[in-house]
Parts: C-alpha cells; structure tokens; sequence
C-alpha cells in the first residue's frame, strides 16, 4: 500500500505556510470543541484490478478472490475494473499471475488538504442597496459586488437574457461534500441521489451531527464549489441559479481522497444521471510507480465519455508545467475527454472588497500550465507578495460556509470547531482560491450548456473554448488555453 502526498487545489501554495496563517481559520476559543476521534489508516485498503478485458469482470473472479483470502468489494464489468480487500502479500501475488489480470495496484489515499481560507459573519460585509430576488438573480445577490470573479466572466448579461439553469440539468460535485441548509444551497441538492463513499466521513458525522444527510460537509471545500455552480443567490451568485447539485462525497475531513473512493463516486455520478461532472481534486503519480492507475483513469473517463457526461476538471496548484513534467501523471488533467481548467484572478479587492480588481485576468502564479493541457481559464483568485515574500494583497472566490466545518487536527487526531460550525445560525461565509474554484465557473457554464445543446461533450467543449476571451498567444496558450471564458458568449448573447 502506499501514500500519495499531492499538493491542494484550494490553498496557495507558493507564498509559504507562514504568509498564510492569517487566512485559515482558527477554532473559537469561547466555543467548546466537538470531538471526533480520527481513526484513519495510513493508507486506503485494499487493491483495484484492472483487467484485460475492458468490457466485463469474470464471472468467477469473487470465487477465485475469496480463495485466496479475499473479497470484492466492486465490480465494474462495463469498466474491467475491480476493488478487492483482505488479500495477502501471497494473495496478491497469485492475483497478478491470473491470466485475466493486466495490473493489480494497490488503492491508495492522495492527500488533500482544503486548509487555507478565511471564514467570517455576514454582518461584516455591506450588502448591495436591493435585496436577493429569485426572480431575477445573480446581479440581485446582495453580496454580488463582492464577485469580481462572477464579473470577470461576463455572466450578468446571461442572466438578464434568461440563462438561470434548469432542475433538469445535473451537476455532480466530487469533493468533500456539500451543505444542503445554506441560504445559497437550500433546495439545489438532490439529497435522493446524492452518496457518500468516504466511511470515515460517515462516521464522524454520525457522532457530530446525528441524523444529517451523509453528503454534508465537514470540510467547507466541496460547499465552497458547488455554489459556484449553482446558488439560489441570497448571498452570492452561482454561474446558475437553478442547476441541480449532486453531492458524491470523494474526499475525506481528515485530509484525503481515496483514489477507489472517487473512482466508485465518478462511476456512480454517471450512473445516477449527472450531465456535467465536476473534479476540483486531483494530484499525481510518476507513472513507473503506478503502471495500472493510467488505465484506469482513462477507462473512466472514456465511460463518462460513452455516456455523453462532461467532465470539468482543475489543472492544479503546483505552478508546474504540465508540457515538461517527465513521467509524472496529473489527475485529471491528463485523462482523456476532460475539460481542465486553469485559474485567473484579481490581485487585490479594493475598497471593502468592492472593486477596482486589478488584473482580474491575470494568470494565477500557483496555477498549474502547459499547451497539452488545459482547455481554458477561469476564476480562482491571485495575490501580490511584498518583497520580503509575504502576501500584500489578495482576491478569492466567496461563497456561504458550511455549518458543519471542522479542522483536523493532526497533532490531537480529533475534529475541532471552526468559526463557521461554532456559530451555525450566523450565516458565515468564507472565501477561497485555486484552480478548484476556476474549474467549478466551467462547470456551471457547461450547465447552462447541457441545456441549450443537450448531452454532447464535444459540442459543449467546442462551445466553451471557442466563444472564451483570448488572452494569451493565438492558438492554444500555455497558461490560458483558448482563453477566459465568457459566458454570454458561449450562449451567443
């Protein structure tokens, strides 16, 4: 088994702990903390199968397992995909040698870290003179001043001309989950569909919070990006107002995403009907230590395809170029048929966060690049450091935080309060930045897409790319794709 330790997609990574450590929230020290005792492995059971067939599992393969000491606990015959646990050294040995078999890989857990950001009331903040209307959202979201990001886009004349998304149109959200009891998330979740596959997740909020949907977010980052999706705009606009959100819960409060975990939620997203998915989550691998994760990324990612499922993905934090990063495989960036998405952003807020915002197009230094990569830009903030490489100033990506929100402490191995779960009925909001937050204003563009041209992958992609706002050289740029992209555009406004 092994441990894969892969960068966030939601914190800047370059400026340094120390420059960031104003921004993460703290738990309150009037507050009692809730506890959750943190019993998680070093790394994820078990192992995946990946065999050489593509189309089917054999039928005896549970048999065959159980006789070496075994058990399946998926099966994905459309894939050629198994997970399997409870196998020796010895057992996974002999399962190498069976003839059907192409890779055996051990599952593995990618570190995923959703720390940096900063959480506060909204009583802090100076609302818009008209309030929030459902009738005509986006632009009446009370804190819509705040959205440079929303602005950056062009998505208000969209809005105007009646693109709000439909209920008919899903948008699966792989992350740490998502918040169903927001101002801004209420009644947009499908709780029906929406699962988790993350057990640890399941039983901390069973032992917090008793009775709450297993989608709820103990982390904050998964409600952070959904919302960009799709908001009821009370506090702050989505890039629609009426997309269905479903919530498959991937990644983990203590800090990882089981790559089984989010292959079996990716699978489950398509098969439970979503037209867009969207994977703000990632990291990576050199591809000699992993011969098998390859294939079975790219088997997914041609099911979605089959299934006519766009797949919106974030290009990365690292600032590394994906054109000349040797053997290492970025997820998802690499797979086929995806959408990846680089980040832009503001370098400062202006006055009370109301604007100007400087180079609101400006290339994110944190973003990952590279021509054979990324498909287009988006919002995900920026900053400017001092000379002495502190951050001078910023601009992030808001949205309503969740209620549930927790901190893992790794010192302690339990779950203390954040401001945002201390004071629940506070209406707390929090803001974030990274490629994460970029890849979500796409995913909600691709939406409004799915739409006006029904399930067609490739026409939304040529519809999203070609309609973008080009800002860097002809062609394909290394840091913005076929541009920033302009949502009135895209739906020909």
């Amino acid at each position: 088994m092994r441990n894969l330790r892969v960068p966030p997609f939601c914190a800047v990574l370059i400026a340094g702990a120390a420059a960031l450590a104003g921004c993460s929230d703290q738990p309150l020290a009037t507050a009692p903390a809730a506890r959750a005792s943190a019993s998680v492995s070093a790394a994820a059971p078990g192992h995946l199968v990946v065999f050489r067939n593509e189309r089917s599992v054999p039928d005896d393969f549970a048999a065959q397992v159980a006789a070496l000491g075994g058990s399946v606990d998926a099966a994905y015959g459309e894939l050629g995909i198994a997970a399997v646990s409870g196998l020796s050294e010895q057992g996974v040995a002999a399962l190498r040698g069976h003839g059907a078999v192409a890779f055996v890989e051990a599952d593995a857990n990618v570190a995923f870290d959703a720390g940096h950001r900063h959480s506060g009331p909204a009583e802090e903040m100076i609302p818009d003179a008209e309030p929030a209307s459902a009738a005509r959202p986006g632009h009446r979201a009370v804190l819509y001043r705040w959205q440079w990001n929303m602005q950056a886009i062009n998505a208000k004349p969209a809005w105007e001309a009646g693109h709000l998304g439909s209920p008919d149109v899903t948008v699966a959200i792989l992350d740490t989950g998502i918040d169903p009891t927001l101002l801004d998330s209420e009644g947009l979740v499908d709780l029906q569909r929406s699962r988790s596959f993350v057990p640890e997740d399941d039983a901390a909020l069973a032992a917090l919070y008793p009775g709450l949907h297993p989608i709820s977010d103990l982390d904050g980052h998964g409600t952070n990006v959904a919302l960009q999706v799709s908001s009821n705009s009370r506090h702050f606009a989505g890039v629609t107002a009426r997309s269905t959100l479903l919530g498959v819960k991937v990644c983990s409060v203590y800090g990882y995403c089981g790559f089984g975990s989010t292959l079996a939620g990716f699978v489950y997203a398509v098969d439970a009907g979503a037209d867009v998915i969207n994977m703000s989550l990632g990291g990576g691998f050199l591809k000699r230590d992993c011969g098998g994760c390859v294939a079975i990324i790219n088997r997914v990612l041609r099911y979605a395809e089959s299934n006519r499922v766009t797949v919106v993905v974030a290009a990365g934090n690292e600032a590394m170029d994906l054109d000349r990063n040797g053997g290492y495989y970025n997820m998802f960036c690499g797979a086929p048929h995806v959408i990846c998405v680089s980040a832009t952003g503001a370098t400062s807020m202006g006055f009370r966060n109301s604007g100007p915002w400087p180079d609101a197009d400006s290339m994110a230094p944190y973003t990952n690049f590279g021509r054979s990569a990324i498909s287009v830009a988006a919002p995900g903030g920026s900053y400017k450091l001092n000379p002495d490489g502190s951050i001078r100033s910023m601009a992030r990506v808001f949205s309503d935080c969740s209620r549930t929100a927790m901190r893992y402490n790794r010192e302690t191995g339990e779950l203390e309060q954040t401001i945002c779960s201390a004071l629940p009925d506070a209406n707390m909001l929090t803001e974030y930045m990274g490629t994460s937050q970029a890849s979500a204003h796409v995913a909600g563009l691709a939406a409004l897409l799915v739409e006006r041209h029904g399930r067609n992958p490739a026409r939304i992609r040529q519809a999203i790319e070609s309609s973008a706002d080009q800002l860097g050289s002809s062609g394909n740029d290394p840091f913005y794709g076929r541009g920033r992209i302009n949502v009135a555009r895209a739906l020909g406004l």
